[in-house]
């Protein structure tokens, strides 16, 4: 649920503002996409060094406390990830360590007994990191950008080619966008409702009382959905919309 959050669900940053939100938007959008673009061709140093940027930026700029809590979550997970990657030198062959694809996290070796010799792969390495700036890009382009600017901009082309179509396009994104929003503010009363009736209790929780809490909370989630579901129907059908 916090990953979510934290890459895909829109969240204008509205204040504090920074140099970001001035830019115009077809510069942002077209950065974003020229960098999602290249990224998989660029060599490893450049990657990394992106990353150490996108580091330092988040040191510099202000960010609000709950979207800072699901970030410092989301580097957790890919924490998870880094460690149950990591193998024991015995594992691999001669061949693979001979070309040189993979970096060594403890070298060292003691007096008495030799340390363990682990290893981390540079390709898990370059993908991790490629999801983290391509991560890291499009929050940035969310939080500085305002969504109809972004579907302005698309839809500038087909809007000349045909006005109809575009108001037809325009309406079935704008109501889609709308609709995921309700999907995630359900989440939030959900998260915020278990957090209230159980967080002084979770521990002494049994595992089979705390599947039903699951289930009830997944259950209700589908019946919010499947209502906002039908209010959409309703008003649509209601102006005739189809």
């Amino acid at each position: 649920m916090n990953f979510i959050q934290s890459s895909i669900l829109y969240n204008y940053l509205y204040s504090p503002k920074n140099w970001l939100h001035d830019q115009s938007t077809i510069t942002k959008v077209f950065t974003v996409f020229c960098s999602l673009i290249c990224l998989p061709y660029v060599a490893i140093d450049i990657i990394i060094a992106i990353v150490l940027f996108f580091l330092c930026l988040y040191k510099l700029i202000k960010v609000p406390d709950p979207m800072n809590k699901n970030i410092k979550k989301v580097a957790l997970i890919f924490l998870f990830f880094t460690i149950i990657n990591i193998q024991n030198e015995s594992t691999l062959t001669i061949s693979l360590l001979t070309e040189r694809q993979y970096i060594r996290i403890c070298p060292l070796d003691n007096f008495i007994q030799p340390f363990p010799k682990y290893l981390i792969s540079l390709s898990f390495i370059r993908l991790l990191s490629i999801h983290f700036i391509s991560l890291t890009v499009i929050k940035l382009l969310l939080m500085t950008t305002l969504y109809e600017n972004i579907l302005l901009l698309f839809f500038n082309y087909l809007h000349k080619k045909s006005n109809q179509i575009y108001q037809k396009v325009f309406f079935e994104i704008n109501i889609t966008i709308e609709f995921i929003q309700v999907i995630f503010k359900q989440l939030e009363i959900i998260e915020y409702s278990y957090i209230l009736r159980f967080l002084e209790f979770n521990k002494n929780i049994s595992s089979k009382v705390l599947l039903t809490i699951y289930f009830l909370c997944i259950k209700q989630l589908i019946l919010n959905i499947k209502k906002q579901i039908q209010i959409i129907s309703e008003t649509l059908y209601s102006r005739n919309i189809s």
